[in-house]
């Protein structure tokens, strides 16, 4: 009995830490493997056809579905600014609907971490044979 109210007692701070958490956006899940002037460079390499999806995932030290999502995302991106051009209704690829036609809602501007301040570009890895 003792053992279940403190139990209940954990639960409820552990939720109230991470509402207050939420509250001050310090709580945002697995951190990304690319950043997206990675994701960028990749789908880059990807659209010469010089690399196959194993060497890019080795090259960047990522896995194959990485890379994969990295171009799906990168054309459901372009799919949405065309679309946007054309004036699609609202609400279509994350159109707000608020303000001028055609507004595309863009993402936030996140500053880099202090990690990454580096260059951290596989440029080094592009001229090696993949193994």
């Amino acid at each position: 009995m003792v053992a279940e109210f403190e139990s209940d007692l954990i639960r409820l701070r552990t939720r109230e830490g991470m509402k207050v958490a939420k509250a001050k956006g310090r709580l945002r899940g697995k951190k990304p493997k690319l950043n997206p002037r990675q994701g960028a460079h990749l789908v880059a390499l990807f659209a010469t056809g010089e690399h196959s999806t194993a060497e890019l995932a080795d090259l960047f030290g990522v896995g194959r579905s990485t890379v994969y999502r990295a171009v799906e995302r990168a054309k459901s991106a372009t799919a949405c600014r065309s679309a946007a051009v054309v004036s699609q209704p609202a609400n279509l690829c994350g159109t707000t609907g608020s303000g001028a036609s055609g507004d595309v809602a863009s993402p936030k501007a996140v500053p880099l971490p202090r990690s990454q301040w580096r260059r951290q570009w596989p440029y080094d890895r592009l001229d090696r044979p993949p193994r």
